[in-house]
C-alpha cells in the first residue's frame, strides 16, 4: 500500500512541474531534457508547497482541498501550454537512465532521513508545524498550557514582547508567538514552504514518513548540482563535482 501511495505522490509532484516547464517553451538550446526533468520535480515541489501554504494560512488545508487546488492549477497550465507538453516524449532512454541513476544514488546517500520532532532549533520546529497543518488544517494553534498559566506568573514562563507595535503578547519557546493568552492562541514566527511541503508528505505517506521530505530535498540537491556542474564544466567534471 505504501508503494502505491509513494507512486501517487511522485505523479502528484511531477504533473504540475511538467506543465510548468512546458510553459517555458521547447527551445532545445536553452534547456536539455535532463534539466527539464529536474525542473519538473523541483517546480512541482515548489507548486505543491505553495498551494499547501496558501490553504494552511486560510485554515482549510486537507489532502482533498490540496488535490482540488493543484488540479485547477494543472488545468490552467495545460490550457496555456497547449502543444508544448509533448517534450517528454523526446527524452531518450539515456536521459531517463541517467536520471534514474542519480535518483537512486541520492536515495542511498540520504536514506533513512533524519527525524527530529523536539528542539529549540528550526529542525525541531518545522515538523511540528507540518504535523499541525496536516492534522488541523492550519498554522494557528490553541495551546492549553498558555491559557492555564496565571497572568501574574506569565513573566516567569514566557518572555514578553518588548515591542508593543508587534501584534503578539509573548514568545512561546523560540519560534512561536502568543497572540492571545486568554484563548491560548499561538502562531509560528515564520511560514516557510518547508513545513508545508512536509505536511504534503504527511498527507500522502503518513506522519511517520513525512521526514522523507528531507531525503527528497537531498536527492534534488545532488541532481541539481550535477546538472549545473555538467553545464558549466562538461560531463567529466560534472560527474566529479557530484561525486565529491
Amino acid at each position: 500500500m505504501i508503494i502505491l501511495k509513494a507512486i501517487a505522490f511522485v505523479v502528484f509532484v511531477f504533473l504540475p512541474g511538467w506543465l510548468a516547464v512546458s510553459l517555458l517553451g521547447d527551445e532545445k538550446e536553452v534547456l536539455g531534457d535532463n534539466e527539464r526533468l529536474f525542473l519538473s520535480f523541483a517546480l512541482g515541489m515548489g507548486i505543491i508547497s505553495l498551494a499547501a501554504l496558501v490553504l494552511a494560512l486560510a485554515s482549510v488545508y486537507s489532502l482533498y482541498s490540496l488535490l482540488l487546488l493543484v488540479g485547477v492549477l494543472c488545468v490552467l497550465m495545460a490550457a496555456a501550454a497547449r502543444g508544448k507538453v509533448f517534450w517528454l516524449k523526446q527524452a531518450g532512454l539515456k536521459t531517463l537512465l541517467l536520471t534514474l541513476a542519480v535518483i537512486i544514488v541520492g536515495l542511498v546517500l540520504f536514506s533513512p532521513p533524519g527525524r527530529t520532532v523536539f528542539g529549540w532549533s528550526d529542525v525541531g520546529v518545522y515538523p511540528n508545524i507540518a504535523a499541525h497543518i496536516e492534522r488541523e488544517g492550519g498554522v494557528r494553534l490553541e495551546v492549553p498550557t498558555v491559557r492555564e498559566v496565571a497572568p501574574e506568573r506569565r513573566d516567569l514562563v514566557y518572555r514578553a514582547n518588548e515591542k508593543p507595535s508587534l501584534p503578539f503578547e509573548a514568545f512561546e519557546n523560540k519560534a512561536f508567538f502568543i497572540t492571545d493568552f486568554e484563548e491560548g492562541r499561538v502562531v509560528p514566527q515564520f511560514y516557510y514552504l518547508w513545513p508545508s511541503l512536509m505536511a504534503v508528505f504527511a498527507s500522502f505517506l503518513g506522519l511517520e514518513l513525512m521526514f522523507w521530505a528531507v531525503a527528497a530535498m537531498g536527492v534534488l540537491a545532488l541532481w541539481g548540482l550535477f546538472l549545473l556542474a555538467r553545464r558549466l564544466l562538461g560531463w567529466s567534471w560534472g560527474l566529479a563535482a557530484a561525486l565529491i
